[in-house]
């Protein structure tokens, strides 16, 4: 692969911007030195996740039907929502979802 100025430019900056490449060859030319979008919301969510488990620990005035209710409805939720992408990642790899639509 031949690297020219501008590209080398593109990935410098990209380096600098992005806290996750993985420098395992293939996967480095893949990413093309891009963060995405995903990246980004992940990192985000987990931080939001981090906080909440933090309050759980740490907040003295939650009660047993708080906790509960974290448990078998927002955390149900949420569950539900992450198998609804990792449907919708795997029917994309697949090629069953139509694009044109």
């Amino acid at each position: 692969m031949k690297i020219t100025r501008n590209r080398l430019r593109e990935m410098v900056i990209q380096e600098l911007l992005n806290k996750s490449i993985d420098y395992g060859g293939d996967e480095v030319i893949r990413s093309d030195f891009r963060s995405s979008k995903f990246d980004e919301d992940t990192d985000r969510i987990k931080a939001l996740l981090d906080g909440m488990e933090s309050i759980i620990r740490d907040d003295e005035q939650l009660e047993k039907q708080d906790l509960e209710y974290l448990k078998n409805h927002n955390l149900v939720m949420l569950q539900d929502k992450i198998s609804f992408i990792e449907g919708a990642i795997a029917a994309k790899i697949d090629g069953r979802i139509d694009e044109s639509e």
